[in-house]
């Protein structure tokens, strides 16, 4: 299936009040108003995003829209307290992905293709 919007969609009644928390919290915000309604970036990573009043169920509507939610990860936002969380959690996300590669290039440095952690192997896959 074909992702992507065929007509222009409503709006929820707190996007622009979503978009302007994470604005102000630092991310780059692109309203879609698809299958998801706001694709958005923070220290490099990239989130789907999708907008609901506080007294509205978070579930898919039918249709597109389910089928979207179906395939791809879809991060639910109706406060600020949803923008707050998201934040903490792509900031967490972010150090984890520098630490990972800041361990690799420190293995690449030293010649060693693995390491043991509690006796697991962990593979570096070599670029």
């Amino acid at each position: 299936m074909t992702y992507g919007s065929p007509r222009h969609y409503k709006t929820d009644s707190n996007c622009k009040e979503i978009v302007s928390i994470l604005r102000k919290l630092g991310f780059r915000v692109h309203v879609t108003n698809a299958e998801w309604d706001l694709t958005v970036q923070f220290h490099g990573l990239t989130m789907l995003c999708e907008v609901r009043p506080e007294d509205k169920p978070k579930v898919a509507r039918k249709g597109r829209q389910e089928l979207f939610h179906g395939v791809f990860s879809v991060y639910w936002l109706s406060s600020h307290e949803d923008c707050l969380n998201l934040r903490k959690t792509l900031l967490n996300q972010s150090e984890v992905i520098r630490e990972n590669l800041c361990l690799h290039l420190s293995k690449q440095e030293r010649g060693t293709t693995s390491e043991t952690t509690a006796n697991h192997p962990v593979p570096v896959v070599d670029p």
